[in-house]
């Protein structure tokens, strides 16, 4: 079961930077190019994969299990990320989260309403207040890039400090990554869905191993829950799936409730400085009119009920973290397909009605859950 559930997320993956492979490859009009790049995108992860699993090649192997090589890619990855920042400015680029991060503090620290356009007609800022909240620091520095390193170095974090993840693992994952167009793309464009997503990883990994014992833990988690929340509208979904897998039966616990509430609370407080500001104009310039348009509703409902009623019945956080980033690869794939079938393929994929960069929301899940195969190994030893 095992076995299988990891070739779907790998296959998981290699469909991501396919598609990613497809869209950017395609502007360089070399066919050859082309077709060399997805192929290179989609095989590469079952390769990677395979030879963690299968331990083909001893040489292979012995650097798979190096904390040396572990350090190495990791600088790696910030090095080249640097020297393409330093290469390739930010305004050059045609994603627009630096512009809606740049848009939003431009008109806040002017006195207008953050979430008004430039222009009648232009794209808003989406997110949530505390995404722009997190990213003033670099907006000040002016570069973002950082803002999307941070991301990757979270998440490398959360990967080396889980004890039931070998240093070979490590160093596939870590592989999977550096090796993802997807991934890639988020570093080098300066995009943070990498990011928000390690965020809410993170968060749930709070929720599960921390017993709400004492009122100052229950009111810190449910701080910290809020702030998150304050990014993304599917962040509501992922925690709540979290509560239900932490405390299945206590989900009704005052405990809960009281988490729950600060956290509401939290995430409320988070728009007081930004409807101070917009006033009227929040009635018809705000984030939740964006984000209510990422998914089909009836896909959304399916795939959260679906989730609470599976995640219910899970053990292992690894296998919980799985099914989060499969919930959140099934909704990005419903609105894709959903504006596909209004725009056409080409179209909708290739003049950007798709962001493709939202199939990253599932990366950090779907790859912390790799980690389930040496969990239940652990098991099974402590069991002899």
């Amino acid at each position: 079961m095992y076995f299988k559930s990891n070739v779907l997320t790998i296959t998981i993956l290699s469909l991501i930077n396919g598609l990613f492979a497809w869209k950017y490859a395609s502007r360089a009009s070399n066919d050859l190019l082309l077709i060399l790049s997805v192929l290179i995108s989609t095989i590469l992860p079952f390769l990677l994969y395979f030879i963690y699993l299968y331990k083909l090649n001893a040489v292979v192997q012995k650097i798979l299990n190096s904390g040396k090589f572990t350090l190495l890619l990791l600088a790696g990855v910030i090095i080249c990320s640097a020297a393409f920042y330093l290469y390739y400015p930010q305004e050059l680029l045609r994603v627009d989260r630096y512009e809606m991060i740049r848009l939003f503090w431009d008109n806040f620290l002017s006195q207008k309403c953050p979430y008004c356009p430039r222009s009648e007609g232009t794209n808003i800022p989406g997110p949530f207040p505390f995404y722009f909240f997190a990213a003033f620091p670099f907006y000040l520095i002016g570069e973002t890039g950082l803002y999307s390193i941070l991301g990757f170095l979270l998440f490398a974090g959360i990967i080396l400090k889980t004890k039931s993840i070998s240093t070979a693992l490590k160093n596939t994952i870590f592989l999977l990554l550096v090796t993802s167009p997807a991934v890639l793309f988020e570093l080098f464009c300066r995009s943070t869905n990498l990011l928000n997503s390690t965020l809410l990883l993170f968060c749930c990994i709070l929720i599960s191993r921390i017993n709400l014992s004492t009122w100052k833990q229950l009111i810190a988690i449910g701080i910290v829950t809020g702030f998150v929340m304050s990014t993304r509208s599917f962040s509501f979904l992922i925690f709540a799936l979290a509560f239900i897998y932490t405390y299945k039966k206590q989900i009704f616990h005052w405990k809960v409730f009281g988490t729950s509430f600060t956290a509401l609370l939290t995430f409320v407080l988070t728009f007081i400085p930004v409807i101070i500001i917009c006033g009227d104009s929040f009635r018809k310039y705000n984030p939740f009119s964006v984000q209510a348009m990422f998914a089909p509703p009836f896909l959304t409902v399916s795939v959260a009920v679906s989730s609470c009623v599976i995640v219910y019945f899970l053990r292992s956080f690894h296998n919980f973290s799985t099914i989060c980033g499969y919930g959140l690869f099934i909704l990005t794939l419903g609105y894709s397909l959903s504006l596909i079938a209004l725009e056409g393929f080409r179209e909708a994929i290739f003049s950007s009605s798709v962001d493709i960069s939202y199939f990253c929301f599932a990366i950090p899940f779907i790859l912390y859950g790799l980690g389930r195969v040496e969990e239940k190994q652990i098991i099974l030893s402590q069991a002899e």
